[in-house]
Order: structure tokens, then C-alpha cells, then sequence
């Protein structure tokens, strides 16, 4: 009964027609370029468009840094202004003897050393507002949010994977074949899948350089036009008898 078998189930397995998976065209790991809290974070399988904000991120210890160097930055001009005035003042007093030019050289040394602790701040202030600003990450290219990593409220480090983002149109199909059908696959030519039971126009895009001598397969690539999103990395596909 086996050997009856065997010719039959070594017939069906040859005439299975192989099956391929879609799988996205690019794929975008978005990461925090500074540490800080998501503020804000498309959840997995929304759709993003090419420059729109996917994730955003704040430090809000920098933030508080900002606000009181800031506060410490009026103080000293305050200072400088007043320590300015007294100069000028004393200028005046010298010129009528009144007090004396070591008076003078005193204030003015203590008007520069206000003027260089303003500068300071102010170098500080431009850092912090630099650090401070909301980073704000988008993709180059439309497509989907495919995994998130850090949600809303999440603290991050520098490099740590936010999300990450594929490019759905279009979408590659990939499949292995036997040697006949992978060479008559050229690169560029005109194709038609299976997919859901519909023939769906592809394009190839690439194909290994040589057949698997293990398995007598090749690994062929095709483009899949996906301007609507209707189709989904992981589906799977088939090609046409006779392609």
C-alpha cells in the first residue's frame, strides 16, 4: 500500500505550487538622538506620510535648566546694567576728586567680570535651548508604523529605537523557484501574482545571482505597485501556473 503511495504523494508535492511572502520595500528604525520622555507616539498600523511627525521627545529636566538659567541671565544683565551706571557715576565723582581713581579701577573690574558672567550665561542659555527643543522625528517616505517600542511617557535614551517604520508602496514579494521559472525572470520584466485568488501586476526587482545547489531553488524579488494599502507585509502570494 506504501508503494502505491509514494509515486502519488511524490506527484503532489512536485506540483504544489510555491508560495512567497510580502514583505515591505524599506524598513526605518526612528531613534532618540537625546534622552527624554515620548511625548507623543503613532501606535502600530497607523499610517504615516513622508515629513509628518511620527514620535516627538522632551527633556523636561532640561527644560527646567532653561527656564532658571534664563531667570539667572535677566538677574546678571540687571547687574551689569547697575554696575555700568555706578562706573559712569564714579567716572564723574573721580574728575572732582571727590573719590579716588582706585575706586574707580575697582568698579570697573567688577563691571567686566559682570560682563563676562553674561556672556557665559548666555552661551549656556543658546546650549540649553538648543538641547531643549522638542525632538520631532518623521519618516522620509510615506508608509506604516510596523512596531513601537516606547510609548507616551516612556523615558528614552540617546539611540534607543522609538519605533519602527516600513514602506508599503510598493511592496516586495518575495518567493524561491525552481531553476526553469527563476531563469525566465529578468530583472525589470513584467510579472502577475496571486494574490486572495486575484492576478496582481508586479515588476521583478531583483533575483539571487545564482540557484541554491542545496535545494535547486533561486530567490526571485518583485515590486508590488500598493498605492492604497490594500495588500500587507506577510500575506502571502503565488505565481500563476505556467510563470
Amino acid at each position: 500500500m506504501l508503494k502505491l503511495l509514494l509515486p502519488f504523494l511524490f506527484l503532489s508535492l512536485s506540483t504544489t505550487a510555491a508560495e512567497g511572502v510580502l514583505a515591505p520595500s524599506q524598513t526605518l528604525n526612528l531613534p532618540a538622538l537625546r534622552e527624554g520622555q515620548v511625548q507623543e507616539q503613532l501606535q502600530a498600523g497607523q499610517s504615516g506620510k513622508q515629513g509628518t511627525v511620527l514620535v516627538s521627545v522632551r527633556n523636561l529636566q532640561i527644560e527646567t535648566d532653561l527656564a532658571m538659567t534664563a531667570l539667572q541671565l535677566k538677574a546678571q544683565e540687571e547687574k551689569e546694567t547697575f554696575l555700568k551706571a555706578m562706573v559712569d557715576n564714579t567716572r564723574e565723582l573721580v574728575k572732582s576728586q571727590t573719590v579716588s581713581a582706585q575706586d574707580l579701577r575697582k568698579q570697573e573690574f567688577e563691571a567686566r567680570q559682570a560682563g563676562l558672567e553674561k556672556q557665559n550665561l548666555e552661551a549656556k542659555l543658546a546650549l540649553l535651548r538648543e538641547q531643549a527643543a522638542t525632538q520631532k522625528l518623521a519618516p522620509p517616505f510615506d508608509g506604516k508604523v510596523s512596531k513601537v517600542l516606547k510609548q507616551q511617557g516612556d523615558f528614552a535614551r540617546a539611540g534607543d529605537t522609538l519605533c519602527e517604520f516600513i514602506r508599503i508602496h510598493p511592496l516586495h514579494a518575495e518567493i524561491f523557484v525552481p531553476e526553469a521559472q527563476y531563469r525566465r525572470f529578468t530583472s525589470g520584466a513584467q510579472a502577475e501574482l496571486l494574490i486572495d485568488g486575484r492576478r496582481v501586476p508586479a515588476a521583478v526587482f531583483a533575483k539571487d545571482p545564482a540557484i541554491d545547489p542545496a535545494t535547486g531553488l533561486g530567490k526571485v524579488i518583485f515590486s508590488l505597485p500598493n498605492p492604497e494599502g490594500q495588500f500587507l507585509p506577510g500575506q502571502s502570494f503565488s505565481l500563476p501556473e505556467g510563470k
